[in-house]
């Protein structure tokens, strides 16, 4: 599941997903609630960290509460979230007993800390 940390205009983490949705990938940003879509998800990765940022400078530049820093995650995503970790395990439990011909389902899940002189690299 998602730490529990409360993100305010100065530091706090965000949350990211990928994922494989019928014939392309989406990309969501937990906390903010953006979602993107796209075929290359090395470009998706990029295009949402790019979003979240232009998110969250707006919310400072425009100094508005913190709420809006920690919106409620949709359950579908909690869903995914769940399916995630089942997916890591497996593929641990693959890799001990060496299933490596399985077909293993396409996830990624990051944490991103920021900062006030951390926003660049986001």
């Amino acid at each position: 599941m998602i730490p529990a940390v409360y993100n305010t205009k100065k530091s706090g983490v965000l949350h990211f997903i990928i994922y494989k949705e019928r014939s392309e990938y989406a990309a969501a940003c937990l906390n903010f609630d953006l979602v993107e879509y796209g075929k290359n998800p090395e470009k998706l990765k990029k295009s949402i960290y790019e979003a979240a940022t232009s998110y969250l400078k707006a919310v400072r530049k425009k100094k508005l509460s913190d709420k809006y820093l920690n919106l409620p995650v949709d359950k579908k995503y909690l869903d995914i979230l769940e399916k995630i970790s089942i997916d890591k395990l497996f593929r641990k439990l693959a890799t001990k007993k060496r299933y490596r011909h399985q077909e293993l389902s396409t996830f990624s899940f990051t944490n991103q800390p920021y900062s006030d002189n951390s926003l660049s690299y986001l």
